[in-house]
C-alpha cells in the first residue's frame, strides 16, 4: 500500500505543474495590468514601470513562472500584489473559514442523502423513493447562487431569523486561537459566540450541502439498488433474515465504494466550489479571497490558491483510495 501511495504522489507532480502553468498563463493573458490596476489614477508611467520592475512583471512569462515554481517548492508562494503580504499567510488566515463551511455542508448533505438514498434503493417505486428522487433532482438542477439568494430573501429579509452575510456579528467573536470560529468558541467557553457562529453558518452550509445531497442521494440509491440484486443478498433473503439485517449488514456494506468515492470527490469540490457561495454570503474564506485576487490580477495569490486547491484535491483522493481497502477487504493495492 505504501508503494502504491508513493507512486500516486509522484504521478501527481506533472498534474500540479500543468495546473499551475495553465492558471499562471491564463492570468497573464487576461486583460489588465496589475500595476495599473492597483496604482492610483494619477500614477505616472514611471511609477507603473517602477512597480512592474519591483514585482518582476517586466520579466518574460516563462521566467516569472520559473521563479514561482522554484519558490513554491521551498514553501514560498510569493507576496500578494493586492495585500502586500505573503500568500501563505493570507491562505492560512482564510482557509479555516472555508474548511469549516465545507465540513458543515458535507455533514448536512450526508444527513439528508444517506437515509433517503438507502431507503429509496431498498424500496424502489415507493413514496420514499419518489421523495428521494425529487430531492435529488432539486439538488442537482438548482444553481447555488440562486438558492443562496432565495434563502437570504426568506430567512434574512422576510423573517429576520438568520444573518444574511459574514461569519460573525461585530463585537461577539473573541481572539482567534485556531482560526476555526466554532472550535475557538468551544475552547474559550464563549457560548454566545458559538451560537452566533452557527447562525451565520446555517444558510451558506445549507446552500452548499443541498447540491451535494442531490448527487449523493442518487449515487446511494443506485448503489443500494444494484447491490440488492446480487446473489449473496438473494441467499440472505432465502435464509429468512430480516430485511433490516440484510439492508445494513449485506447491502450497505457492499455498496460503500461508490458512496465513499463520491463523498471524497465532492469534499474536494466543496473546497474549490464554495467560491460562488462565499461571494453570495460574504463569507471570509479562500474562495472570496480568490475572487479578490482575480479582480486585481494578483498572479501570486491566484496561482497559490489554485495550487492549494489542487494539492487538497489530490490528497483527498489518496485518502479515499486508502479507505477502499478498509471499506472492502477484497481490494488490494
Amino acid at each position: 500500500m505504501t508503494r502504491y501511495l508513493v507512486q500516486r504522489l509522484i504521478g501527481t507532480i506533472p498534474v500540479v505543474l500543468l495546473v499551475t502553468f495553465l492558471v499562471y498563463g491564463l492570468m497573464h493573458l487576461a486583460p489588465g495590468d496589475p500595476a495599473s490596476l492597483l496604482l492610483p489614477e494619477d500614477a505616472t508611467p514611471e511609477d507603473v514601470a517602477a512597480i512592474r520592475q519591483r514585482w518582476g512583471l517586466d520579466q518574460p512569462f516563462i521566467i516569472q513562472y520559473f521563479y514561482f515554481v522554484s519558490n513554491a517548492v521551498q514553501g514560498n508562494l510569493g507576496r500578494s500584489f493586492r495585500f502586500a503580504q505573503p500568500v501563505t499567510e493570507l491562505i492560512a488566515t482564510r482557509l479555516p473559514a472555508t474548511v469549516e463551511l465545507a465540513t458543515f455542508a458535507i455533514l448536512i448533505a450526508l444527513a439528508i442523502a444517506l437515509p433517503l438514498g438507502v431507503l429509496a434503493g431498498a424500496r424502489p417505486d415507493s413514496p420514499i423513493d419518489n421523495l428521494g428522487t425529487t430531492v435529488g433532482l432539486f439538488g442537482i438542477s438548482m444553481p447555488n447562487f440562486w438558492f443562496g439568494i432565495m434563502l437570504i430573501l426568506i430567512f434574512a429579509g422576510t423573517f429576520h431569523v438568520l444573518p444574511s452575510a459574514g461569519r460573525s456579528s461585530y463585537g461577539i467573536a473573541g481572539d482567534p486561537i485556531t482560526g476555526f470560529y466554532l472550535v475557538d468558541s468551544l475552547v474559550t467557553g464563549n457560548w454566545r459566540a458559538l451560537g452566533d457562529g452557527i447562525r451565520h453558518l446555517i444558510l451558506p452550509a445549507v446552500t452548499l450541502g443541498t447540491a451535494l445531497a442531490g448527487i449523493q442521494m442518487r449515487i446511494t440509491r443506485s448503489a443500494v439498488l444494484e447491490t440488492s440484486r446480487e446473489d449473496y443478498v438473494l441467499t440472505a433473503r432465502a435464509k429468512g433474515l430480516r430485511n433490516r439485517v440484510i439492508l445494513w449488514r449485506h447491502v450497505l456494506r457492499n455498496a460503500w465504494i461508490p458512496i465513499v468515492t463520491v463523498v471524497g470527490l465532492e469534499l474536494g469540490t466543496l473546497l474549490s466550489g464554495s467560491i460562488i457561495v462565499e461571494t453570495v454570503f460574504g463569507w471570509p474564506g479562500v474562495g472570496n479571497l480568490l475572487i479578490t485576487g482575480i479582480t486585481a490580477r494578483d498572479y501570486p495569490l491566484v496561482t497559490g490558491i489554485v495550487l492549494m486547491y489542487t494539492i487538497a484535491f489530490v490528497l483527498i483522493n489518496l485518502v479515499i483510495d486508502a479507505i477502499y481497502a478498509w471499506a472492502d477487504p477484497r481490494i488490494r493495492f
